[in-house]
């Protein structure tokens, strides 16, 4: 079991509390920045290691379509000078703060399905020569310079490699392999980061349901639920957040067994 250094918040409107606490992202300076959902707003924490403690620092934005103000803000990630990307998925866009103040820079994205468009962008995660990677609703990643200008994307809906189903959680390693956390399809898919060719996957799926013995005659009728039940999957099934290490340690939570995987 890991050992708990700190923790923070509670349920609530105020400035320290959370509603549904999303996207999360911790600069080197211990400066931690969490993506506050329902609130449609950012909170603001440092970590202090060496009393382990989580000190509430602000708040930044409200709810809103102008700069600076969010819609259900999802997917954080850190540019390497000093950037925080913000997935605003209910604006369809993606907002570029300071890290250092949380003034607003610029912002890309409108709602739609071409090039540079999104459906709900929902995560955010950077390549090692510095592009922007953003994957959303529309079941695909798409690749953006560190001015927002859109470079190329890949993926489709599906269930063959290279394609998603709801692709809601990104990192990339030093290797410059990109992981995707392809949930609806309950895997892990990874890619080259620079030009979006497949390299592998891995997932869950359910158990393959052992013949009865001759004396035990028929199994039990289905109760009607497509759902399988816990003792009927093995491994990832609903992968929403991954983060990878500089030793190559693949860090995966999953939402629907209320789990973390270690790979």
């Amino acid at each position: 079991m890991g050992l708990v250094l700190g923790a923070y918040g509670s349920k609530g409107l105020g400035a320290s509390h959370f509603d549904t606490p999303c996207g999360i992202v911790a600069d080197r300076e211990n400066k931690v920045v969490v993506s506050d959902l329902l609130n449609h707003r950012l909170q603001v924490l440092k970590f202090n290691p060496r009393t382990r403690e989580l000190v509430f620092l602000q708040t930044v934005g409200c709810e809103g379509g102008g700069p600076g103000q969010f819609f259900f803000p999802k997917g954080l990630g850190l540019t390497e000078n000093g950037g925080l990307l913000v997935c605003d998925s209910a604006n369809n866009r993606v907002q570029i703060l300071d890290m250092d103040g949380f003034k607003f820079i610029r912002e890309f994205g409108s709602y739609g399905f071409g090039d540079g468009q999104f459906d709900a962008p929902l995560a955010a995660t950077i390549t090692c020569t510095g592009d922007i990677l953003i994957s959303d609703g529309n079941n695909r990643i798409q690749v953006f310079d560190g001015k927002g200008s859109f470079l190329r994307s890949f993926g489709v809906r599906g269930k063959k490699d290279g394609f998603f189903h709801y692709p809601v959680g990104i990192a990339v390693n030093d290797e410059n392999a990109l992981f995707v956390c392809d949930q609806g399809n309950h895997r892990i898919q990874v890619f080259n980061a620079s030009d979006g060719s497949f390299i592998h996957k891995w997932g869950g799926c359910k158990k393959k349901k052992e013949p009865p013995a001759e004396d035990e005659g028929p199994p039990p009728d289905s109760d009607g639920d497509d759902d399988p039940k816990p003792d009927e999957w093995q491994g990832l099934r609903s992968p929403a957040g991954i983060a990878v290490n500089a030793s190559g340690m693949i860090v995966v939570t999953d939402y629907h067994t209320h789990g973390i995987y270690a790979f």
